[in-house]
């Protein structure tokens, strides 16, 4: 089973944006990831992005917790129907969320 998986997050729409290479901390303040890219999305009304992270907190739903400048941390929502090895395939997104998080990956 591979280290890190790609999956992509939501942040609450009043959250600021992460920065891409911010860490994926635990509740310890360990990294156990990073951000590969974020971008407010109009479509979902909120930020969105895409992360490493260690397959326990790869799966739907999960907290994922982002520290950003000055050692903030921002808990974001690991993001449902996320397919990172859809490339060449067209993976099918059932919510804006999902639909917004599909077209980053293949812009």
């Amino acid at each position: 089973e591979p280290r890190r998986r790609l999956v992509g997050f939501e942040l609450p729409a009043e959250t600021p944006a992460p920065q891409d290479n911010h860490l994926i901390v635990d509740d310890g303040g360990r990294m156990i990831g990073r951000v590969a890219s974020v971008g407010r999305s109009g479509a979902v009304g909120r930020t969105i992005g895409l992360a490493y992270a260690p397959p326990p907190a790869a799966r739907a739903g999960t907290p994922l917790r982002v520290k950003g400048d000055g050692g903030a941390v921002a808990v974001a929502r690991v993001a449902a129907g996320h397919d990172p090895v859809g490339f060449g395939r067209r993976p099918i997104a059932r919510s804006l969320t999902e639909r917004a998080i599909v077209s980053m990956m293949y812009v």
